[in-house]
């Protein structure tokens, strides 16, 4: 299993829904409830630096454009 398998399977275990990696940097998109809504997250594929992108709004579904440089969500 590589780190990706295992970062994603923590990821999925404390509740969060990946939506994959960003080929040109290794980022991580995926929707998280920790302020109590599902925002949309990224974070560098190790863990670190962690930012809310949708702050207050209720989204889901984050997928990456083809050349990594921008997420499609819906927007509930």
């Amino acid at each position: 299993m590589n780190n990706r398998s295992i970062l994603i399977a923590c990821l999925a275990a404390l509740g969060l829904a990946v939506a994959g990696w960003a080929q040109a940097d290794g980022k991580i998109a995926f929707i998280s409830d920790r302020e109590g809504h599902g925002d949309v997250w990224i974070m560098n594929g190790d863990g670190s630096d962690p930012v809310n992108l949708t702050q207050g709004r209720h989204c889901t579904t984050p997928a990456w454009s083809p050349d990594g440089t921008k997420i499609a969500y819906i927007y509930l």
